[in-house]
């Protein structure tokens, strides 16, 4: 069903993309609360997370091809792929920080 849903939306059909927001966001969300990605908090609440999924689905839907795999699965590596980067990005910004304070404190101590 979701995959038709999928095909639909592509073709321009009208709301089946809303269709498949409804269908696929309570489980996402449910996902993103999980506590392995407690750590993702700090940057980001799971409810912006599943919204900026959404936007990158949007953005790249054209791209969804059903011969490779379903919808959902499809959707699922976009959270993947997002949660990744808000990981890079926190480690990025924590080594910054530990740069800027060794710097800031360097010979005081």
């Amino acid at each position: 069903m979701t995959c038709q849903l999928a095909m639909g939306a592509q073709a321009g059909e009208p709301g089946l993309f809303d269709a498949l927001y409804r269908r696929l966001s309570p489980s996402m969300l449910a996902w993103a609360r999980m506590p392995r990605h407690c750590h993702l908090r700090s940057c980001m609440d799971p409810e912006d997370l599943v919204q900026d999924v959404w936007i990158r689905a949007t953005r790249h839907f054209d791209s969804f091809d059903p011969a490779l795999g379903s919808f959902r699965r499809w959707i699922f590596k976009i959270a993947k792929n997002l949660s990744i980067d808000l990981l890079l990005d926190l480690v990025i910004i924590d080594q910054l920080c530990g740069l800027l304070f060794d710097q800031q404190w360097h010979g005081v101590l």
